[in-house]
């Protein structure tokens, strides 16, 4: 299966990232929807990067449903940032297979954490909250504690304003960040842009999804191991793997204590002694192919920084 390069299966790399911030209503985005419970209980929205500008015009949907524990059954989203369509574009679940479902864990299987966060992002009620990420750097929460508060086809829906940013510092500390979407099937493969050469071939620090972003699967089988490669080439056509970063890793849940799993970090010494000074390197995130391998939701971004040493 051939490699998915570019956007927006993978942003580019930058030098500055946005620490994450949670906006206000009016001065940062207007909610332009806003019925049934959600009335009572707005969406929080989050950011952590700019690339939000691209689109000012497409609303953001988050569509609910009743049920022991309330599901997400749409999340509309800009189709730029799904497959590059103009508009919005939405994602959909079923009741056996949500987008998210409400709970007090954060699991692969769905679940989304409300009640019993071990996030330290702080909502707007004072409540340590779970976020989904919805486009690279734009997040949301919820601000109610109840797993099932909802009724069918409560909706909520935002518009980024150009201001959103504004007041907030930019992070330029030597670290290189880009997002990537994470491959939804066994065998699919997605590689970032070259990584910028002044840091290429130093040695450098990968992290792995530094904001713990839980992602959510299609099937209930547990198996989805993703690997990451370390890649070098002399002309930008042929590849080689340099190195395996992190091998089959098996994202579980919070719950059972694979907290670990939802932030990686992995260092890469490079020296003349190694034999592995390209001119061209890139990273390469895989998903493992098997015959026990499950589909992951589409659309689900993933922040990746490198930390030259």
């Amino acid at each position: 299966m051939a490699d998915r390069v570019g956007f927006p299966y993978c942003t580019k790399w930058k030098n500055y990232r946005y620490p994450l911030t949670r906006l206000t209503l009016t001065r940062d985005y207007t909610d332009s929807t806003k019925s049934g419970y959600f009335g009572t209980a707005p969406l929080d929205i989050w950011i952590s990067d700019d690339y939000f500008l691209m689109d000012l015009a497409t609303e953001y949907i988050v569509k609910m449903t009743a049920a022991t524990n309330d599901r997400c059954q749409s999340i509309k989203r800009p189709g730029l940032f799904a497959d590059k369509s103009v508009g919005q574009h939405e994602t959909t679940g079923s009741a056996s297979n949500p987008l998210l479902k409400l709970d007090t864990s954060d699991a692969i299987d769905g679940s989304f954490d409300i009640g019993s966060s071990l996030a330290n992002t702080i909502s707007s009620e004072g409540d340590p909250q779970s976020l989904y990420t919805i486009i690279p750097g734009v997040h949301f929460n919820f601000t109610h504690k109840t797993v099932s508060e909802f009724s069918t086809n409560d909706a909520y829906g935002w518009t980024m304003k150009s201001s959103a940013l504004d007041g907030v510092p930019k992070v330029m500390d030597g670290t290189y960040t880009c997002w990537y979407q994470l491959p939804t099937d066994a065998g699919d493969t997605v590689v970032t842009d070259i990584i910028p050469n002044g840091i290429a071939n130093k040695s450098m620090t990968i992290m792995w999804n530094a904001n713990r972003h839980v992602p959510k699967r299609s099937t209930t089988s547990l198996n989805n191991g993703q690997t990451i490669y370390l890649q070098g080439s002399v002309d930008k056509v042929n590849w080689f793997n340099i190195a395996i970063l992190i091998s089959d890793m098996n994202m579980v849940d919070m719950a059972t204590g694979d907290v670990q799993n939802f932030m990686q970090t992995v260092h890469w010494d490079s020296n003349a002694t190694d034999g592995d000074d390209f001119p061209y390197k890139r990273l390469k995130f895989a998903f493992e192919a098997s015959s026990n391998e499950v589909e992951l939701h589409p659309h689900q971004f993933i922040q990746v920084n490198i930390i030259p040493n």
